[in-house]
């Protein structure tokens, strides 16, 4: 998921609050990444930049029941609603 503004502390606090482990995706960047010894010759990634710290994954498992995914859905909403106040 993409969120309006950056994922930290708060806002995992917010999910796991109410059970809900989210973890942050592509973070760090791509260029913020790598710390080896060689040399990357890269371009210019702006939009990387952004969704690094507003994207976050949600715990998905193949096992999932209708009821475990309708809860997750309950859990999610009142999540993002307590974020947006």
């Amino acid at each position: 998921m993409v969120f309006e503004r950056a994922v930290n502390a708060d806002t995992l606090g917010v999910f796991a609050d109410n059970s809900i482990e989210i973890k942050k995706y592509y973070w760090p960047g791509v260029l913020k990444g790598y710390t080896g010894p060689r040399l990357v010759l890269s371009v210019d990634t702006p939009v990387n930049f952004v969704l690094q710290d507003r994207c976050a994954c949600f715990p998905v498992y193949s096992d999932f029941t209708s009821e475990t995914s309708g809860l997750l859905r309950e859990r999610i909403e009142k999540s993002l609603t307590i974020l947006a106040t």
